[in-house]
């Protein structure tokens, strides 16, 4: 019912405002000013009759479950492994390395395989 009341109001809001130009061109000034406050009055209606749809559809749909956001499962993840940020190790570190200086498990360190001077300034001609 609200869906239907808003659609009319919302077309009516349009017609008055578009009915505004013609009016205040041929009529004068007063036409003009009273139709643009009806086309103001018609989209009030369709904003109010908006909120009262939602509100009836948030009333009328079923309880869903909260989803946990990532960071909240991240959290949940780390409390039941036994790791928090006072074992010493940094676990927040984006590019995080093995001992041995290789990127760790499923990262990868940005080289596409080919062997390149990144130390040359632009301009320059390298040994290649």
């Amino acid at each position: 019912m609200y869906k239907t009341f808003r659609i009319i109001f919302a077309c009516a809001a349009a017609a008055a405002a578009a009915a505004s130009v013609f009016l205040g061109i041929f009529l004068g000034i007063v036409p003009f000013f009273c139709c643009v406050i009806g086309a103001v009055f018609f989209f009030a209606m369709s904003m109010l009759f908006k909120f009262l749809q939602e509100d009836k559809e948030k009333k009328n749909a079923p309880e869903t479950p909260e989803i946990p956001s990532v960071g909240e499962a991240a959290e949940r993840a780390d409390e039941t492994n036994g790791a928090d940020e006072t074992d010493g190790g940094d676990t927040d570190a984006p590019n995080a390395a093995d001992a041995d200086g290789a990127p760790a498990e499923g990262e990868n360190d940005g080289s596409d395989g080919a062997a390149e001077n990144t130390n040359v300034p632009r301009g320059e001609k390298t040994d290649e």
